[in-house]
Parts: structure tokens; sequence; C-alpha cells
């Protein structure tokens, strides 16, 4: 009797595991489930920071340094934002800004998204804080947190950019972007296809007390960076005058949106904002007939003038000679 009760309260729990094995997340904006361990004391170096979805599965050097399904659960962002990665939980919004957010990134999505390789060619990567290293001792060619500075393509990690490193804010950022930029982008058909990537740093790193919040942009076209870097320094801004992530995050995808679409407008070339050619040909056609006006004006004037003169001085000189032949007689 027992193992027919077995069997039967078995039988109604086995439906009950396809019901948990299914997304409970249609249609709502969340992705991936939160991680068992909690993110918020998470910190990578730029060498060690997991390969996270979407990248993951395109790059074809699959290096982590966890398993596959513990990197898709350390960016909590939602199926219709693939080009956020929350690390530490840190874009607190309600579904309707988030959907103002999907919505920006959908009015640019042909720009922001490479159909092909089903991967975004814009990325943001949202962190609390990071660990920037105290001493340049640790920094070496066989380290494993820093050891990818060396093998970046420019090669310009000398010894004082070793000092750099550890002692300056902005160069610290700009090469974390910059290894994390070339580990996610492995799997472009291109190199001089546009990618950017942003990092926004919201409370500093954690060896700066002031806690300054930052966005850094990287992109390895040297003709699409001059593009963006009015949208970081307006987003930077923004974040420090205590505006709202997510609408931070709305301003930066439309200006990267509007950024990349006149990078193709100008097949990468930079707009010349100077004066037209046929602007300066019009402005010497209309000092030529302000000139001419001058001088017809002069002219004419002038012998006008002249003539009218001549005629006072020929009746002035007849009344003189009536006059005198009046007295006379």
């Amino acid at each position: 009797m027992s193992f027919f009760g077995s069997l039967f309260f078995l039988s109604l729990l086995f439906p009950l595991l396809f019901l948990i094995r299914r997304s409970s997340t249609d249609g709502q904006f969340v992705l991936w489930n939160a991680p068992t361990l909690p993110t918020a004391d998470i910190f990578f170096s730029p060498c060690t920071f997991p390969m996270v979805y979407p990248f993951e599965s395109q790059t074809h050097r699959r290096k982590h340094i966890h398993s596959p399904s513990y990197n898709d659960s350390l960016c909590h962002v939602n199926a219709h934002l693939p080009f956020i990665c929350d690390l530490h939980r840190a874009l607190s919004a309600s579904a309707e800004d988030l959907l103002r957010l999907a919505r920006a990134h959908q009015k640019h999505a042909a720009l922001l998204y490479d159909n092909a390789l089903s991967s975004p060619i814009f990325v943001v990567l949202i962190v609390r804080q990071l660990a920037q290293p105290t001493s340049p001792i640790s920094i070496t060619r066989n380290s494993t947190e820093f050891g990818c500075l060396f093998r970046l393509p420019c090669g310009t990690m000398s010894a004082e950019m070793v000092q750099k490193f550890v002692r300056s804010t902005k160069v610290f950022m700009r090469l974390y972007a910059h290894v994390l930029l070339n580990r996610w982008s492995e799997h472009r058909r291109r190199e001089l296809d546009p990618f950017a990537f942003i990092l926004v740093l919201l409370e500093g790193l954690t060896t700066n007390p002031k806690r300054i919040s930052s966005v850094t942009l990287h992109t390895d076209n040297p003709t699409l960076f001059p593009l963006l870097v009015n949208a970081q320094n307006e987003c930077s801004n923004l974040l420090m005058q205590g505006n709202r992530l997510v609408d931070v995050l709305i301003d930066l995808t439309n200006r990267v949106g509007f950024a990349i679409r006149d990078f193709h407008s100008t097949k990468g070339k930079l707009r010349q904002h100077a004066v037209p050619n046929w602007a300066w040909i019009m402005a010497l056609v209309a000092l030529s007939a302000a000139l001419l006006a001058l001088v017809t004006e002069w002219a004419v004037v002038r012998r006008v003038r002249t003539k009218k003169m001549r005629t006072i001085e020929f009746v002035g000189t007849k009344s003189v000679i009536k006059s005198k032949t009046h007295i006379i007689f």
C-alpha cells in the first residue's frame, strides 16, 4: 500500500517539475535569477572579469573563472536590455522606467545590435565600486589579475604607465575599459566595426574616499571615439548632479545611437564643421554687389551734383549781370 501511495504522490509531483523549470519571468523585466552568492562585495580585475552573456557564447576563446551558468547570472538585466551588465544590482527602477530604456534602445537597435552575430555592439557595464591596486608590485606580465594589460594591441604598459595605473583614477578606468572591450569583442568580424564599451562607476574606487561617479567610454575605432566623447562628458555630469541612473542610461543610449548613426552616414569620416565653399562664393558675390552699388551711387550722385552746381553758378552769374545793368540804368 505504501508503494502505491508513494507512486501516486510522485505522479502528482512530476508535472510540477516542468512548471518549476519553466521561466516565470515571461513579460517581466527579469532575465536571469540572482546568483546564490551576493554580488555587492564582488570585485574583478580587468583580466579576471568573466566572459558574461552574450559574449561567452560568441567568442572562440572561452576563458572564464566561473561556470557559464554563473557568468550568466552576473549581469542581472532583462531580456529587453541585453546590452547592460549590472554587476552590483545598482539599476533599481520600475518596470515603466525600464520600458523607457528599452524603447530608447529599440529606437537605435539597427545600429546598436549586430543581427548576424546576435550580439550587441554597444555595451554598458554598471558597477558600484572597483578595486584599484595599491602597489605596482602585483602588476606583472605573469600576473593572473593584471597580466593581460601587457598584451594590449598598443603595448603601452611601460614602467611609467604601470605607475599611472596605480595612482591615476583616469588611467585605471581607461585601461580597465580597454581590456574588457578587447575581451568582449573578440567575436567581431572586422576590427574597425564600431564597438562602444561604457563603464559606469557609481561610487568611485575603493582606494578613493571621495566616491566620485564617472562614465568611461572606450572604443578601438579612432574615428568613432571623437563622436562619443561628448556623450561621456554629459553623462558624467548628469551622474554627479544626482540624476537617476535609468535617466542617465536613456540619455547615454540616445547619444551613442546618434553618434553611431553619424559614423555610418559619413562613412567613418569626421564631419567638417566649417563654412562650406558655396557660402564663401555667396559672400563674395554679395560683397561685390555691395561695392558695385556704392561705386554706382557715388558716380551718379557726383554727376548730378556737378551738373547742379554748374547750373547754380550760371544762374548766379546772369542775376549778377542783370542787377548791375539795372543799377546803371
